[in-house]
């Protein structure tokens, strides 16, 4: 599904503030697997993201999904493949649009841009339907503006919204680092639930050890712009306290 070819990537090069973000970074990532990728601050987690995700261009080398080179492509170019969940829970939904507004955007997501036919009543029934499983009532404010809900809702919504056209690729930055415990608890269910239902491929940073106890069939550890450790969780999943002790 993806594969990362010797990617590197420097921030600030030839200055004292240079960093070796990604250095030399080779990755094959199957379809329908879902990685999780652990690592301290500064370790090179989040720009892996980005640059699949397109908001960071690499250095050198290559990234192909589905056996498309897309290296050179910006985000815009990859959204239609890609879909992405924000550490922000703020950052995946238009706050002065309804709920309903912010769906019709993401059902156009990988659809050409233009005027289309929506026969509403029934677009309305199918949203409300995906928004029922949150129990948050929801789907009985499809009018009301996605700014006026909480940070724990607004993520649920993007994650519902991030996998409700058809994509090849969900990357998720800690979806739950700044969300309350019992948010956080819905969030993580709906994503464990939402990728095993549509079979999606995804790849999510974590820095809550405990995740890697339950979610996932791989874990990468990342350290100083390296791999440097991969470990396929269905053959040998690590207890916490071996997890805690990788970063000792």
């Amino acid at each position: 599904m993806l594969e990362l070819i010797n990617v590197n990537k420097t921030f600030a090069k030839n200055t004292p503030n240079e960093v070796n973000s990604l250095v030399d970074i080779n990755l094959k990532l199957a379809s329908n697997s879902f990685t999780l990728i652990i690592g301290s601050n500064g370790s090179g987690k989040s720009t892996l993201l980005n640059t699949i995700a397109g908001t960071v261009q690499v250095d050198r080398g290559k990234i192909e999904l589905m056996g498309q080179d897309i290296t050179s492509k910006p985000d815009f170019k990859r959204s239609s493949m890609i879909a992405r969940i924000f550490q922000n829970p703020l950052m995946g939904t238009a706050p002065d649009l309804t709920l309903l507004e912010n769906f019709r955007l993401a059902s156009l997501r990988n659809k050409p841009k233009g005027l289309h036919w929506m026969n509403k009543k029934q677009f309305s029934a199918q949203v409300s339907e995906s928004l029922v499983r949150l129990n948050m009532g929801l789907e009985n404010k499809l009018n009301q503006n996605v700014g006026s809900f909480s940070g724990g809702q607004r993520q649920a919504i993007s994650l519902l919204m991030a996998t409700y056209a058809d994509l090849k690729l969900l990357l998720l930055d800690e979806p739950t680092a700044a969300l309350d415990p019992r948010s956080s608890e819905i969030v993580l269910k709906l994503t464990h639930d939402i990728i095993a239902e549509q079979k999606i491929t995804a790849l999510m940073v974590t820095h809550d050890m405990k995740h890697c106890e339950t979610m996932g069939d791989r874990l990468i550890q990342m350290h100083q712009g390296k791999i440097i450790r991969d470990v396929q969780l269905n053959q040998n999943r690590p207890h916490y306290e071996e997890l805690m002790a990788w970063f000792k």
